[in-house]
């Protein structure tokens, strides 16, 4: 084949699918997810459990913050109870508004000696 130029030079050579295709071997199972060796029926099942196991989870949570609840009522049910943890929780307010001097917020500057 000529050019414009008058050199001959032979076309490069491209790669092409070739049409022959390979049949697919007969005697081997077709793979899915999750392995052959698990049926549907079993997957079914496992998730059934898992289910199961998650529902108990969550009632066993609901259970426990049903009973921190009524704990908490039967704390506050005893007046002198309640009053005291009131009181204690204003005691502690007012040793952190008093101990600002951590913070360098007391009547002298931080790093002052004396």
């Amino acid at each position: 084949m000529a050019d414009r130029d008058g050199t001959d030079e032979a076309p490069l050579r491209v790669w092409r699918r070739s049409t022959e295709r390979a049949a697919a071997p007969a005697d081997e199972p077709k793979l899915f997810c999750g392995g052959p060796d698990r049926t549907v029926d079993e997957i079914f099942e496992e998730m059934r459990e898992r289910k199961r196991q998650w529902d108990e989870e969550r009632e066993r949570q609901k259970a426990e913050a049903e009973s921190e609840r009524t704990d908490k009522k039967k704390d506050d049910a005893d007046d002198q109870a309640a009053v005291d943890r009131f009181r204690n929780d204003r005691y502690a307010v007012k040793l952190l508004r008093q101990d600002t001097t951590a913070w360098g917020d007391g009547p002298s500057l931080s790093g002052t000696l004396g």
